[in-house]
């Protein structure tokens, strides 16, 4: 499964919450877009965000569904083109519901990532802050032509401090390797799931150093989904208590927190945690 992304992740929030489409623009001017896509699509979507190749630029005014064409405000400085999005509630606010259930998924739904830092000589090494547990450490090799050779490091301790998680390397020290021009060492490790950045194209996991790593887990992405339209209808029945409609909301707040934890407890966390059972030479503590 390719990455997921995280447009796809909030067109398919969006799509499940109320009135959601995307497309290209046919035609436009500075308050108006044609897509032929949208004729007789019986949407409803007067009041709307319109977003235009990930950009906001303003709330539809009107729609005509005879001849697809859409009429918004304000007036943009030029006529739009591309793709466009078109959001029930303000994009944002998605993204935000995404980002409260990244934080709800926890340790159910660890990362495998995959870092390298140049060899420092030290038999010592800093980890990440989104560090959880070892899963690899290789010593790699880079030749004059850029051919990359992996050692395996079979023998290390990870130790902790109040500040951070240090890896205590034992043995399989990179000098011994045959002149290479560099030498890196390679850390794959369990993380946890991070914020997703709102204007990002990308589903990402932050491991706090600028360096991110796509998201492909089916459960996850399903928990995340299902996490989110939770928490925007547990939003929106809060609103108006006591209305039938916050009554409707809080069913469908109900039911997305239901789907939510079936997909929590089919994750498969137990087989990502004999993979770090079966390395009995690894000390961790």
């Amino acid at each position: 499964m390719a990455p997921i992304t995280l447009n796809d992740l909030v067109a398919a929030v969006a799509g499940q919450y109320a009135e959601y489409c995307s497309g290209t623009i046919d035609s436009s001017t500075t308050n108006t877009i044609t897509d032929a896509e949208l004729i007789a699509s019986r949407r409803s979507l007067k009041g709307h965000q319109l977003v235009v190749s990930g950009v906001p630029i303003g709330r539809i005014t009107a729609f005509n569904d005879a001849t697809g064409l859409v009429t918004f405000a304000p007036t943009a400085g030029a006529a739009p083109t591309g793709s466009y999005e078109v959001f029930p509630i303000p994009r944002q606010e998605i993204v935000r519901s995404i980002n409260r259930a990244i934080d709800t998924a926890g340790h159910d739904f660890m990362v495998s990532k995959t870092i390298e830092q140049p060899w420092s000589g030290q038999y010592e090494y800093p980890l990440p802050d989104d560090f959880v547990a070892m899963l690899a450490v290789n010593v790699v090799s880079i030749d004059a032509v850029g051919r990359r050779s992996l050692s395996p490091l079979s023998h290390f301790e990870i130790g902790a401090n109040q500040d951070n998680r240090t890896l205590i390397m034992r043995d399989g020290q990179p000098y011994y390797t045959d002149s290479p021009l560099v030498t890196l060492m390679q850390f794959t490790y369990l993380s946890l799931p991070r914020h997703v950045t709102n204007g990002s194209d990308t589903l990402q996991v932050d491991d706090n150093t600028g360096a991110r790593v796509g998201v492909d887990s089916p459960v996850l992405v399903e928990f995340l989904t299902e996490m989110a339209l939770h928490y925007l209808h547990e939003r929106d029945a809060q609103r108006n208590p006591g209305q039938p409609e916050s009554t409707m909301h809080y069913t469908a707040a109900r039911d997305h927190k239901q789907k939510a934890e079936a997909a929590r407890k089919r994750a498969d966390q137990p087989r990502v945690q004999r993979r770090v059972r079966r390395a009995p030479q690894n000390k961790q503590r």
